[in-house]
């Protein structure tokens, strides 16, 4: 190894979302004695992700910053409306989630004019997956239980609540064995708020 080479900074695991928040995460903490998957699960860090950018060089990270900014100025306020349970699929493993309510326009704006603001990136690696928006709240890893193949055969559109998306946060991810948690590192207020 030479002298004068530097060590890289460890990527970061980053996101972008809608953070939940407080008043209506409490309120679905309801959730983990209802649902026999979700007991002894804290529900926290809830959020709908907007864009995924897994591993990411950290020296990236004003860019993403100045995009997100850029994204979200162009984008109003929008209420959000969560249903009921789902899965995309139906044994594990899979995520258990909530659903979002139509219209999903918004959302689905708000990724666009992220993705456009981040297009010029040198390094950011394209996603283009579907976005299928959602609030993840465990990773199943076991079979079913009778009470959630009930909860997802009748859930689908019983609303859980709302918010009104005021903003749009860039998070860093560390995987730890308790589960996931996020730091913000930037969160940037969306344009004018829908009335």
């Amino acid at each position: 190894m030479e002298e004068n080479q530097e060590e890289r900074p460890a990527p970061k695991r980053l996101f972008f979302a809608i953070g939940i928040p407080g008043k209506l995460a409490s309120k679905l903490a309801r959730l983990e004695s209802e649902v026999p998957e979700l007991k002894g699960r804290r529900l926290r860090n809830l959020h709908v992700t907007i864009r995924f950018l897994g591993d990411t060089d950290p020296g990236l990270i004003p860019w993403l910053l100045d995009g997100a900014r850029e994204a979200a100025s162009r984008v109003p306020a929008f209420p959000v409306t969560l249903l009921g349970l789902g899965v995309f699929r139906e044994r594990p493993p899979t995520p258990l989630f909530l659903r979002i309510a139509e219209p999903l326009g918004p959302i689905l704006s708000l990724r666009g004019a992220l993705d456009q603001s981040l297009s010029g990136i040198q390094g950011l690696r394209p996603d283009d997956a579907p976005l299928i928006p959602h609030v993840t709240l465990t990773r199943l890893r076991k079979r079913f239980s009778g009470k959630l193949k009930v909860l997802l055969a009748q859930g689908g559109d019983a609303a859980h609540g709302g918010f009104e998306a005021e903003s749009l946060t860039l998070f860093d991810s560390f995987l730890g064995p308790k589960g996931a948690k996020h730091t913000p590192i930037g969160v940037f207020p969306l344009g004018r708020p829908s009335k």
